[in-house]
């Protein structure tokens, strides 16, 4: 991840600063957005008592401050511009995160591009050409799923800080109730994850089996033919090819049972979480 995130600066500077700073702001707007719920909800008379009552007289100090009456409507106009904004953000940030995955890509092939036609000619041919193709080809473009997977993460994970914070803000004995069920959660599931990614390891040394095998029997084809070993060459594909397959369903239903599983733990911590907080702790309603 650390060795994505430096690839992607090296290669975009400027890109890469754009995407962190306008992923900022998408954080900073969700910020805002989840406060003016507050104004929405006394205004709706659901009684607002506690830190969300202090939270709550501080946002019409600001309505106020400008002119502004907090009322229905002109709440309501303000949450509407500020998704507007959030939308747009947004939308400029995938932009941003795209542009630079694209940079750090493309420099990646350029550089082995490069090394490869540069090195001494011992060294490329005891390389096979399916290789150089592969690595070329989908390996780059795996490391580009990876850098865009980073960077989302890296926006997810801004956004889940804003909406700590709030928790935080209306009430810490259920946010570390939370965030304790949430860590419980994750360790239980740490083995399932550790299984994804050996899955994962094995769809791409079968794709590369695949990528070097259809690649040198192509290259042997009419041979193979004058002396009729098309069948030969015909069962050793499907052979790779099963691998793949059977590599691939076995990735998907790790992550299936992953996902699963985090569905049904997450319902019961939720539960949990409920009937101590409502039953055992009598923590406000808010």
């Amino acid at each position: 991840m650390i060795s994505l995130l430096k690839g992607v600066f090296a290669a975009a500077p400027g890109r890469a600063l754009l995407a962190l700073i306008l992923t900022a702001a998408v954080g900073f707007t969700e910020g805002l957005s989840l406060l003016l719920l507050v104004p929405l909800l006394q205004i709706a008379g659901v009684a607002v008592e506690g830190n969300l009552g202090g939270l709550a007289q501080r946002l019409a100090g600001a309505f106020n401050s400008v002119g502004i009456t907090p009322t229905i409507t002109s709440v309501l106009v303000v949450y509407v511009v500020l998704t507007v904004v959030q939308a747009s953000l947004v939308r400029a940030r995938s932009l941003a995160d795209t542009i630079a995955v694209q940079q750090y890509t493309l420099a990646l092939r350029v550089r082995l591009y490069s090394a490869i036609a540069r090195a001494r000619w011992l060294v490329v041919s005891r390389i096979r050409s399916s290789d150089i193709t592969y690595a070329l080809t989908t390996a780059i473009d795996q490391v580009d799923n990876g850098a865009n997977n980073v960077l989302f993460a890296i926006a997810t994970a801004v956004v889940a800080l804003v909406y700590a914070m709030f928790a935080l803000r209306v009430s810490v004995s259920m946010t570390a109730i939370v965030l304790g069920a949430s860590l419980l959660l994750l360790l239980f599931q740490r083995a399932r994850t550790m299984l994804g990614l050996k899955r994962g390891e094995q769809v791409t040394s079968s794709t590369a089996a695949l990528f070097a095998t259809a690649a040198e029997q192509l290259g042997g084809l009419k041979t193979a033919k004058s002396y009729g070993h098309e069948e030969r060459h015909l069962s050793l594909f499907l052979d790779i090819g099963r691998q793949l397959n059977e590599s691939r369903v076995a990735l998907t239903r790790a992550f299936a049972s992953l996902r699963w599983q985090m569905t049904i733990g997450s319902v019961l911590a939720l539960s949990v979480i409920l009937y101590l907080a409502v039953g055992v702790f009598h923590l406000p309603t808010a």
